[in-house]
């Protein structure tokens, strides 16, 4: 099963980079391909959220329901994405944070 990995590096304070990335009703800014993130749900740590995209070419727009787990103690946030699922026959991501000093940033 094809497994994606990435990183970046964000050069903000923990604290910050942490609740803006888990502010679902903020991805619209901080992501180009979002056209809607809307809470569904709420309960403790745990986000029930829909994601719209924007059409691209001849793709239309793409709608999904999927649940995340925001566990800051731990510097890591978990989701699922649930319906529909398709095209994928599963989504699993885990946004892992970890404080490194100024000098580890590469310009």
């Amino acid at each position: 099963m094809p497994r994606i990995e990435n990183s970046i590096i964000v050069e903000r304070d923990f604290d910050t980079t942490f609740d803006l990335t888990n502010d679902i009703e903020l991805w619209t800014k901080l992501f180009t391909e979002y056209k809607e993130a809307k809470v569904l749900e709420k309960n403790g740590n745990e986000v029930l959220f829909q994601l719209t995209t924007y059409p691209e070419g001849e793709r239309p727009s793409r709608t999904w329901v999927s649940r995340r787990i925001i566990d800051k103690e731990n510097k890591q946030a978990t989701a699922e994405r649930l319906d529909p699922k398709f095209p994928f026959k599963y989504m699993n991501i885990r946004w892992s944070y970890e404080v490194i000093s100024p000098n580890q940033v590469k310009k």
